[in-house]
């Protein structure tokens, strides 16, 4: 999908979204434009491409092996911070908490207590103690430094992984639990085509790729009598795969009968009414959603 006609769903999903009463206006037009900010950075983004040595060798591939892990992707640094500050500047407009939060963080840029590319870097390397120095700061808040780093590095991390999966046979089914690009986990996957060929979303790169139908991706379950799924009425189109051996789910995206085009990191906020049902059942999310919460 070209970068027009993503601007173009994401408008008409965000139109569906502010129809449903749950979903909080304000939270609504800040992640608009967040995904609008995102879709202009995508535009201009140049990455730097990795050494043909640093790529996993078709073997090691063939073994389960990314192509390359997340902590060796390299950002536009220049891109990914001067999004980082318009970012920052759109949390500081907005009340209650995260304005609260973002102006701490705001200050401490100001100050020079906090870069935002060490943000981004530690985003990239999966630096859990970097931002949790930094939550107790951040009121009610907490996650807010890693909504913005990661916000700000997704244009670089698509970027690149739009390069790397050329390198992937699309023809063949994936059989392991992480992405086979940058090895993160997957954020939503979609059934396609009458047969109902299953594919991921990265939940880092976003690259799609295609995995058994069947089977936990998170814990390697195969019995069927350990895998069932949870829909509602009220979200057609939308499904929670279940595995009761490690209580963790997968959102499934299906829209074979229905006039929808998709659009993961959209559909996924909305479905998020499944995702709070899951968590009162005390089910786990294997990632945070793509916004980072």
């Amino acid at each position: 999908m070209d970068i027009e006609k993503e601007r173009r769903l994401t408008l008409d999903k965000f139109k569906a979204l502010h129809k449903k009463d749950y979903l909080p206006a304000a939270m609504l037009d800040l992640l608009e434009k967040v995904a609008n900010l995102q879709l202009d950075a995508r535009e201009t983004v140049q990455v730097p491409k990795p050494h043909e040595a640093e790529l996993a060798e078709p073997v090691r591939r063939s073994q389960g092996a990314p192509i390359l892990p997340r902590e060796m992707f390299r950002v536009d640094k220049e891109n990914a911070g001067a999004l980082f500050e318009e970012l920052l500047e759109l949390a500081c407009a907005a009340e209650g908490p995260l304005g609260e939060a973002a102006a701490v963080i705001r200050q401490a840029v100001d100050d020079g207590a906090l870069a935002p590319l060490d943000a981004i870097e530690a985003y990239l390397a999966q630096d859990i103690e970097f931002f949790a120095e930094w939550e107790p700061k951040l009121g009610d808040a907490p996650r807010t430094l890693s909504f913005l780093a990661q916000a700000a590095t997704t244009p670089s991390a698509i970027a690149l992984g739009e390069v790397l999966s050329e390198h992937l046979d699309s023809s063949r089914t994936w059989l392991h639990g992480h992405c086979p690009v940058c090895g993160s986990l997957p954020l939503v996957a979609e059934l396609r085509d009458r047969a109902g060929h299953k594919h991921c979303t990265c939940s880092f790169c976003r690259t799609d790729y295609r995995v058994p139908r069947l089977g936990c991706l998170f814990c390697g379950e195969t019995d069927h009598k350990q895998l069932t799924f949870l829909t509602t009425k009220e979200e057609p189109g939308f499904r929670l795969d279940l595995c009761h051996s490690c209580k963790t789910y997968l959102k499934t995206l299906d829209f074979r009968e229905l006039d929808r085009r998709a659009l993961p990191l959209v559909d996924d906020l909305d479905s998020m009414a499944l995702d709070i049902l899951a968590a009162k059942d005390q089910w786990r999310r294997a990632t945070f959603s793509g916004w980072g919460f």
